[in-house]
């Protein structure tokens, strides 16, 4: 696997959720508007952390997508976590820590598990997030999504 390919195209992707810094942003996921209720509670050095978790949504012929993102910080480094998932396709999970230089693109197999993407499945994740750009939907804060919630989670449990 390409771990310099994969870190930018997670760089790129994070450019265009308004997670690293772009002209082009047409969503920044951090927007206090798209902020959960939920809480991700971790421990660090024997110490315990709340991380917020911000959610949106947004309808594409009649299908609905889901994302979340969530910053572990710890000592040396923050951890983050980008979920998207398109109704009735794979969700994908991007895991980026110690300053991008580790990282991964997961798929979800099942609620419980996570795969690792090949290059040709990260290609493809970075190409429809590309296509939304053209099309120009309105997001909002996500509803219904404790499904999507609970695969969100067991990612993040896979990586720590």
């Amino acid at each position: 696997m390409n771990n310099n390919l994969t870190k930018e195209i997670i760089k790129h992707i994070f450019r265009n959720f308004g997670l690293l810094a772009s002209n082009e942003n047409q969503l920044k996921i951090t927007d206090n508007s798209f902020l959960l209720k939920e809480k991700i509670k971790y421990s660090e050095d024997d110490l315990e952390h709340e991380a917020r978790v911000y959610g949106c949504e947004c309808q594409i012929q009649n299908k609905k997508i889901i994302i979340f993102y969530t910053c572990l910080i710890s000592e040396d480094d923050g951890e983050e976590f980008l979920y998207v998932h398109l109704e009735d396709n794979p969700a994908y999970c991007i895991w980026a820590g110690n300053q991008y230089i580790e990282n991964d693109i997961y798929f979800n197999v099942n609620t419980e598990n996570w795969g690792n993407c090949s290059i040709l499945l990260q290609a493809t994740f970075l190409a429809a997030l590309e296509s939304l750009k053209d099309i120009y939907p309105s997001f909002y804060r996500a509803t219904e999504y404790q499904e999507d919630y609970k695969k969100f989670l067991v990612c993040i449990e896979k990586e720590r």
